[in-house]
């Protein structure tokens, strides 16, 4: 009876531990079809409403001009478009062994997001701050990462000011939870950056967890 009850115990833990490997498997399998899809989409299509995506963005810009006034003062451009995907492969891989914050649904929809990631445009006129766009191909004329350190050309452009740079919020299947990545530069050394989890608490957005941070 003893010996029964072992076996019984054993092929329990055999089945949730194979369960676990086969969400993971089928996760990763979504992921890497939506990275490694040959197909190519220049076209942003949204899948959540603009009212929820900005009414995010704009918390997310005012919190920081609370935060940071003396800078985000100083701040008059933002970058209307980044062609690039938020989440990296290491990202995705975290987030999977997240499962008491995110559902197997939640990681394929926020997947879905992330591939649409790359062709959103910033709507300035949904802003409630004022902020000037500024396309990434005319910045790049200016900055790079290979001359970073010549910011008198952009500023004699574009005047003594900095530029944020906020990706598409990438959104739970509720809409309570978000990954958000947000930059900010003034010169060079002299800037923020941060890809973090945000969850909605009472109706205030609260930062739950940092994916990726950096400031100097």
């Amino acid at each position: 009876m003893k010996n029964s009850i072992i076996i019984v115990s054993l092929l329990i833990c055999f089945s949730c531990s194979n369960q676990g490997v086969i969400k993971k498997n089928a996760i990763l399998a979504t992921q890497s079809q939506v990275l490694q899809s040959e197909k190519r989409n220049n076209e942003y299509e949204s899948l959540v409403q603009d009212s929820i995506i900005y009414d995010f963005i704009n918390f997310i810009i005012k919190d920081h001009y609370n935060n940071f006034k003396s800078y985000y003062k100083k701040c008059s451009y933002i970058v209307e478009n980044w062609p690039y995907n938020i989440l990296t492969e290491e990202d995705s891989l975290r987030l999977i062994k997240m499962d008491t914050v995110f559902s197997q649904a939640d990681l394929e929809f926020i997947f879905l997001q992330n591939r649409q990631a790359k062709n959103f445009n910033i709507n300035t006129n949904l802003l409630e701050t004022s902020l000037n766009p500024i396309q990434k191909d005319s910045l790049d004329k200016y900055i790079t990462n290979s001359r970073y350190d010549n910011f008198n050309e952009f500023y004699e452009k574009y005047g003594n000011h900095g530029f944020i740079i906020i990706k598409l919020p990438l959104f739970s299947v509720d809409k309570q939870i978000v990954i958000i990545s947000f930059s900010i530069t003034l010169a060079p050394l002299n800037g923020e950056y941060e890809k973090a989890i945000y969850r909605k608490n009472h109706k205030r957005w609260e930062r739950i967890y940092t994916l990726d941070a950096a400031i100097s």
